[in-house]
C-alpha cells in the first residue's frame, strides 16, 4: 500500500514544475516591456510668407526668403525690369514662382509683392517694384555675403522702393560713381578718414573724389582687417591703435569688409573729379 506515493510525488512534481514555468513566464514578460506605439510628429512652425523680415544687430531689418536667406536688390534694374542675364544669375540666382500667388508676405514685410516674366519665361518676384535675388554663396539664414557687392548688391531694406523708376533703399546703398557727391564728401585730394568701434565701420559709407587717400583707424579692442571685396587692397591684421591707409586714383564704388569680423563691411566711392 505504500507504492501509490511516488506517483503522488511525481504528479506534485509535476504541478509545481508547471507552476514554477508560469511563473518564470510573467517574469520574462515583465521584464520585456511592450512595444509603445511611434512618437507623434514634431509639431509644424507656423507657415512664413515667402519673403520675410530678417534682423541685424548692425544693419537692421532686411528682407529674406522663406528659407531664412537674405535677398538683395540690383540697382542695374529698374522698376519691374530684371537685367542680369545667365552667366549672371549663376551667382544670383533670381527669387522664382510658378504662380503670382505664390509670393506672400510675412510678418512684418509691409511693401508689395508682386510678379515679372523674366526674359527667359520664369516669372521673379518684386517688392515695390524691384526684382529679387538670392546671392548663391549664402548658405543658411543670416548670410549675407552678398551685401555690398561690386557696389551694385544690397540687402533689401523694407522701405526700399523702384517707384520713380530707379531702384533706392538697399542698406547701405549710394548713388553711381558719376552721381554729384555727398554733402559728406571729401574735396579733392583731402583725406578720408574712417573710424573702427563698436565692431563697426564709421562712416559706413564714404563718398571721396579721385586721388583721395582714406585713413582707417583702430579704436576697438580687438584686431580687424579692411579687405577689398575685389581683392584690391588688404590691411591685414590691424591691431587695436593701428592705421591703414589706401589711395582710390580712379572712380568707382569700393566695397570691403573685416575678414575677421565679416559682418562688418562699408563702401568707399570715388567720384570723379569733374563731377564736382
Amino acid at each position: 500500500m505504500q507504492r501509490p506515493e511516488p506517483r503522488s510525488r511525481s504528479i506534485r512534481t509535476a504541478a509545481l514544475g508547471a507552476t514554477l514555468a508560469v511563473v518564470l513566464a510573467a517574469c520574462s514578460s515583465a521584464a520585456t516591456p511592450a512595444p509603445t506605439a511611434a512618437p507623434s510628429a514634431a509639431p509644424t512652425v507656423a507657415a512664413k510668407g515667402l519673403v520675410n523680415l530678417g534682423q541685424d544687430a548692425k544693419l537692421g531689418a532686411y528682407l529674406a526668403g522663406a528659407d531664412g536667406k537674405s535677398l538683395y536688390l540690383f540697382t542695374k534694374d529698374s522698376k519691374d525690369k530684371s537685367t542680369p542675364g545667365a552667366n549672371v544669375i549663376v551667382n544670383w540666382p533670381p527669387l522664382l514662382v510658378t504662380s503670382a500667388t505664390d509670393a506672400t508676405a510675412g510678418a512684418g514685410v509691409t511693401g508689395t509683392l508682386a510678379t515679372i516674366k523674366r526674359d527667359d519665361g520664369t516669372t521673379q518676384v518684386t517688392y515695390n517694384g524691384i526684382p529679387l535675388y538670392y546671392f548663391a554663396k549664402d548658405t543658411k539664414a543670416g548670410d549675407f555675403g552678398g551685401q555690398g557687392v561690386s557696389g551694385v548688391w544690397f540687402l533689401v531694406a523694407p522701405t526700399a522702393t523702384a517707384a520713380s523708376g530707379t531702384i533706392v533703399g538697399g542698406i547701405n546703398q549710394t548713388g553711381t560713381p558719376t552721381a554729384a557727391p555727398s554733402a559728406g564728401a571729401q574735396a579733392t585730394g583731402a583725406p578720408g578718414a574712417v573710424t573702427i568701434a563698436n565692431l563697426a565701420f564709421a562712416p559706413g559709407t564714404l563718398s571721396v573724389a579721385e586721388g583721395t587717400t582714406v585713413k582707417w583707424t583702430n579704436n576697438d579692442g580687438e584686431a580687424h582687417t579692411v579687405t577689398a571685396t575685389n581683392g584690391s587692397f588688404d590691411s591685414k591684421n590691424l591691431d587695436p591703435g593701428k592705421t591703414f591707409e589706401q589711395k582710390f586714383a580712379t572712380a568707382g564704388s569700393f566695397t570691403y569688409m573685416c575678414t575677421i569680423h565679416p559682418t562688418m563691411t562699408g563702401t568707399v566711392t570715388v567720384v570723379a573729379v569733374a563731377a564736382y
